[in-house]
């Protein structure tokens, strides 16, 4: 047997690899025991990175780049309303747990996680608890956490607790010790499982020769356990989320893909009678279960807060037995850091077992023996107000310690802490072991860890992912690290004693999968997201030819078949769309192209204009960050380059007019390969229908309008104004090849009104409207052969068929604006028809799996 490696007699690929490690006195290291030797697990681990050279490790750290890139694996930290992502962060070496231990540590989670369902049961059941004096009263209706509307209130298997996660720190001592129950809504699920899949795929090797739990049966069990409680064959899953803007979204929606559950919003939900339907467009379908990430205090607007993402009335469906969550509501009550001291006794009370693993030492200062303690060592405790959610800091913005504080921050927290006692725990502080990053020279370095551990009720009872969420911090305080924007997130590794299973959730190359023409349902909201993206989308291009052609008139580079056109009458055609407003319109016809030239963002970001061209882009860009996994990686990405450009932040240095004409041109190239990638590789489900339901209507609209503002109020075949109606339909060269004359009225109202073969026509946008709503589903009565969006699009299509365009072109102002009149006013019925029948459900009437709605 070979001699146990160490840090300082390693051969020369150790030597290298371990040459900054230095673990930190006090403090437990994951890597190497007190006398410097690898610890057993690690030592495989150890030689097999030792073996991979610098420029393999350079190529596994561009893999795992990409790999987190080509999936949008982001968070949104700091203030969650302003929606900015930042990538998420991780370290290629993972944490290397051993079987043996894994083991002690899973048997002493299951213990836990059975008192934690234990506790809630009796504090929203009989309360033997606190009527035998194990627990404060206070400390259970003074939690933010307890829910009132939920006493009495028992799920199917008396099962409160689908989901946990705990928190661990290991001791100086090497023990594990908890550091916070997670029973609310955990998080980080999915953000361990993506950890898994980058690593495996940046370093294979290591990960394969490594005999590592897989995870994936971890959720299998969940999941076959969690389908069991439906009374349906095919139930609809569906994950609640709090929306885009949720630091935790991206988790959300990958873990729904992985589970092949559906993820939601509040907003896509709705009760009627005593069921959750979710609103799609197919209509309203039963939801059976729900994995709810969204707080227990915001899951019924009606019945617990008025501020939330949930659904009213959802309590409802609860009680009547319906509705089955993951977790209860209500279930965040034993989350709660003032429970952890009570948690030892409560073990023997309701297991009759000694608890298997320990708290952090915490004091409820809700006791006069709790608040005395915590404030006779202030300066050695974390002081924590449970009504926050992270610990109160002091001086410096990472510190949890009051060393450094003022008497008069001091003196503030104490008086605090005498005004509201209940609400205030302090924490012992723990020096948290530490466990080796990958830095950019290729060697490792110690950095304190924390782990975050899942477990999951089953079918046998609860079981712990074979793995976990690790998190370091390597700038910081080591004692209890909470999150923060400098955390690096890390894969767990449980070493297996044996050969593991490769079982996936995932697809594999190999597998028969059962074929399907159509993806799962398409709720309401994400139908009507795609619609209004078209329309902006629409909008947004005829803005920018419009603008680009204005500013090529500005510069004199007037277009062939088109130097009758003037920058005034551009303006006009600009004002007519409301792209700029009157005042704007007035001042550039006072003073002509100086007023450009002084002040040009005024065309641009016209605040005067609800539909100028940066609240265009500044809208679009509202609208696709809820329709992200909707697009393709290449899609995706020439929308963001669209949305980057500086016009979206008037960002227009020295007003040079060549550089906004260039950006303008590069605003055209951008639309046109966008709208090429839509409309080559989306694929025709009924997200696709209504996206291009919303162009084709918003086209129609323009033109429309376009139309009326240039021949029915002006002198177009005199003005210029016929070449610029061509030019704005991408028509003239059309136009000049098929008349081979100057524009007159009749054949150009022929070319963009009636002509059935021009994609630009009015008519085939109403063409394609028809078709994409025959496509959808229909109405709710049976005997309806058509939906009313269908029988006034195909009205509108006779109308204009049967238009004269040689009668409308002898009596502009008068059969011509009354036709213009008509269409516009048709286009407006029809949206509003979709909108009533696909997005609203304000009477919905059409349910899909169910019996008929006995509170429609």
């Amino acid at each position: 047997m070979s001699e146990p490696l160490t840090a300082a007699g390693a051969g020369s690929a150790h030597a290298q690899l371990l040459a900054d490690y230095r673990p930190k006195p006090g403090h437990y290291d994951e890597l190497l025991d007190d006398s410097g030797h690898l610890r057993p697990h690690w030592q495989s681990y150890i030689e097999g990175l030792s073996a991979v050279n610098v420029g393999e490790r350079e190529q596994a750290r561009r893999t795992a780049e990409r790999t987190l890139q080509e999936n949008g694996l982001s968070y949104v930290a700091g203030d969650a309303d302003s929606g900015a992502d930042r990538p998420w962060k991780m370290d290629l070496v993972p944490v290397l747990i051993a079987r043996e231990e894994w083991r002690q540590v899973e048997s002493a989670l299951i213990q836990r996680a059975d008192l934690l369902n234990a506790i809630v049961a009796d504090l929203y059941g009989p309360r033997r608890l606190i009527a035998e004096g194990h627990l404060p009263a206070a400390l259970v209706n003074a939690n933010p956490y307890f829910c009132r509307p939920c006493y009495g209130v028992t799920p199917p298997g008396r099962r409160w607790l689908h989901m946990l996660a705990f928190d661990l720190v290991r001791g100086p001592d090497g023990r594990w010790l908890v550091t916070g129950d997670r029973s609310e809504a955990p998080s980080g699920s999915g953000y361990a499982l993506e950890n898994r899949i980058v690593v495996s795929r940046a370093l294979p090797e290591l990960f394969e020769h490594g005999n590592v739990e897989r995870l994936a049966s971890f959720f299998r069990a969940f999941s076959e356990n969690f389908l069991s409680f439906s009374r349906h064959d095919e139930p609809l899953v569906a994950v609640l989320s709090a929306g885009q803007q949720r630091e935790s979204y991206f988790e959300h929606a990958y873990l729904a893909q992985y589970l092949g559950y559906s993820v939601v919003e509040g907003a896509d939900l709705t009760v009627r009678g005593d069921r959750l339907y979710l609103k799609s467009v197919e209509g309203l379908k039963p939801v059976d279960l729900m994995v709810r990430q969204v707080p227990s205090i915001g899951m019924d607007p009606l019945e617990l807060s008025s501020f939330g993402a949930g659904v009213p009335g959802l309590m409802r469906a609860v009680r009547g037995g319906h509705l089955v969550l993951a977790n209860a509501v209500g279930s965040g009550l034993v989350q709660s850091d003032a429970l952890l001291g009570y948690l030892p006794r409560l073990a023997q009370v309701l297991l009759g077992e000694d608890l298997a693993m320990d708290s952090v030492p915490t004091w409820w200062c809700g006791t006069d023996a709790g608040r005395r303690r915590v404030l006779g060592d202030l300066d050695k405790l974390a002081v924590r107000d449970l009504t926050r959610s992270k610990a109160i800091l002091v001086g410096d913005t990472d510190s949890y310690l009051l060393t450094e504080a003022g008497s008069a921050e001091r003196s503030a927290l104490e008086q605090e802490i005498s005004l509201r006692s209940h609400d205030f725990v302090g924490r012992a502080l723990t020096a948290a072991s530490t466990t080796p990053q990958w830095t950019e020279s290729g060697g490792i370095v110690p950095v304190p860890l924390t782990l975050r551990v899942y477990l999951a009720a089953t079918a046998e009872g609860y079981r712990a992912m074979p793995g976990g969420l690790a998190r370091i911090r390597p700038k910081g305080p080591v004692s209890l690290p909470t999150s923060h924007e400098s955390d690096i997130s890390k894969d767990v590794w449980v070493l297996s004693d044996r050969p593991v299973e490769t079982m996936s959730l995932l697809p594999s190359a190999r597998q028969v999968v059962a074929l399907r023409r159509s993806g799962r349902e398409l709720p309401s909201r994400t139908a009507d997201n795609l619609y209004w993206f078209g329309r902006y989308l629409e909008r947004l291009e005829g803005a920018v030819r419009l603008l680009r052609s204005f500013v090529l008139r500005i510069a004199g580079a007037q277009r062939a078949g088109s130097d009758l056109i003037t920058p005034g009458r551009v303006m006009d055609l600009l004002e007519a769309l409301q792209h700029v407003s009157p005042g704007s319109a007035a001042r550039f016809h006072r003073e002509g192209a100086p007023a450009f030239h002084a002040d040009p963002a005024r065309f641009f970001a016209d605040p005067d204009c609800a539909d100028d061209l940066v609240s265009l882009l500044l809208a679009l860009r509202r609208i696709s960050t809820a329709l992200r996994e909707r697009f393709s990686r290449d899609t995706w990405d020439n929308l963001q380059q669209l949305l980057d450009s500086p016009l979206a932040q008037v960002k227009l240095p020295g007003y040079g007019q060549a550089w906004v004409q260039r950006l303008l041109e590069q605003l055209v190239d951008s639309l046109s390969a966008l709208n090429g990638m839509m409309m080559e590789n989306m694929t025709r489900d009924f997200g696709w229908h209504f996206l291009d339901i919303g162009r084709r209507l918003e086209r129609g609209w323009q033109t429309t309008r376009a139309l009326r503002a240039v021949v029915c109020q002006g002198e177009a075949e005199r003005d210029g104004g016929l070449e610029l109606l061509l030019e704005l339909a991408d028509s003239l060269m059309t136009y000049s090849w098929r008349y081979k004359s100057e524009p007159q009225l009749a054949p150009l109202l022929d070319l963009v009104l009636v002509e059935e073969s021009n994609p630009r026509s009015v008519l085939f946008q109403v063409q394609r409207v028809a078709e994409h709503l025959a496509s959808l589903p229909k109405a709710a009565r049976a005997t309806e052969r058509l939906s009313v969006g269908e029988r006034q699009s195909i009205g509108l299509n006779a109308s204009l068929r049967l238009a004269d365009v040689y009668r409308l072109a002898d009596s502009p102002t008068e059969g011509l604006d009354a036709l213009l009149d008509d269409v516009e006013a048709d286009l407006e019925a029809i949206s509003d028809a979709v909108t009533e029948h696909f997005f609203s459900h304000a009477l919905e009437t059409r349910v899909s799996g169910a019996g008929p709605l006995s509170d429609a």
